[in-house]
């Protein structure tokens, strides 16, 4: 057996919160499809609960290189950077809890887009959504809700426990007017407390760090780069809102490696696709997404939505110049 080390490091995030379905899904897919190239799966154990890390490694023991074992501290991107201070590797992919993989040879096609010699950060899903779009159409919809439009027959279900909530009588604290200013209000009280926390950030809207459409970035999950060029990002903040910037943020990983000339691929199993081109790859939210190299929730989601909805969802092909 060569003593040569692997090139790549595979960080798995098995946190234990999640359950042991979404795990176990994880490791029929990994052992179900060949990765096609040698590596470590270096399992970041995530979880406070003993009895539940204890069944968690059990589970993917036979599996797994190594366990790098953490508290339920901070988000998925916080667990990609701790465990990547311990690898030794020159490349590192990280998959989330609810990854599964869905095409042998799914880690050699990540690297041989990720060695090419211009690549910066490859990915299996990406995305050309802004987050910024996606603030101004929450404070537009809250705020024709709140008036007293009546839009649960057109609503999408993300918005329903608000509905719901309105028609049960609750009532929003308001500063001003909704509308001229787009100020944020406090929302404090349930259902709002647990859900969209970044609602209540004043300096999303004022100095929002997140670009306009089309905002390219390769998603945080199932993306493959260099080590220690991840580690650059090793001094990010607590917040949801710090990862949401890690993604698809002026200051995030893709758009750092885009000024500096680098490549974001987009990988499914006929190909790298440059970003003009990442609606053709029939991957994250294109066509029947049938050349992912992995899934989760969101790939789901997609693919669960009603056609009508799913066509809003799906890639469509930049063209810069028609914006002009």
């Amino acid at each position: 057996m060569s003593s040569l080390k692997p090139p790549v490091s595979v960080v798995y995030l098995a946190r234990a919160a999640e359950g042991i379905e979404a795990i176990e899904n994880f490791r029929q897919s990994y052992v179900e499809h060949d990765a096609g190239i040698d590596h470590d799966l270096v399992v970041c154990l995530k979880g406070d609960d003993a009895s539940e890390t204890r069944e968690v490694r059990t589970l993917l023991e036979p599996i797994a290189t190594r366990f790098v074992t953490q508290t339920d501290a901070g988000y998925d991107i916080h667990a990609y950077l701790q465990t990547a201070k311990t690898l030794e590797t020159r490349w590192v992919c990280c998959l989330n809890t609810f990854s599964l993989i869905s095409k042998p040879g799914w880690l050699e096609f990540l690297y041989k887009a990720a060695i090419r010699p211009n690549a910066g950060l490859v990915g299996a899903t990406a995305s050309y959504e802004s987050r910024r779009a996606t603030l101004a159409a929450w404070i537009w919809y809250m705020g024709r809700l709140i008036d007293g439009e009546p839009m649960r027959a057109q609503t999408h279900d993300q918005f329903l426990y608000l509905i719901e909530a309105l028609e049960r009588g609750f009532r929003v604290p308001r500063f001003g007017r909704l509308g001229r200013r787009l100020r944020l209000w406090g929302l404090e009280d349930e259902p709002f407390r647990r859900r969209h926390l970044l609602l209540r950030r004043d300096d999303l809207i004022n100095d929002p760090p997140f670009p306009g459409f089309p905002n390219p970035h390769v998603r945080s999950n199932g993306f493959m780069l260099r080590t220690d060029v991840l580690m650059r990002f090793s001094s990010l903040g607590p917040t949801k809102v710090d990862c949401y910037n890690f993604e698809s943020g002026h200051e995030g990983l893709s758009a750092t490696l885009a000024k500096e000339g680098l490549d974001l691929l987009l990988v499914g199993d006929q190909g790298a696709f440059a970003v003009d081109d990442w609606p053709r790859s029939k991957t994250f939210r294109a066509g029947a997404q049938e050349a992912l190299l992995i899934r989760d929730n969101q790939t789901k989601t997609f693919s669960e939505m009603p056609p009508s909805i799913r066509a809003i969802s799906s890639f469509r092909r930049c063209r810069p110049s028609a914006a002009a």
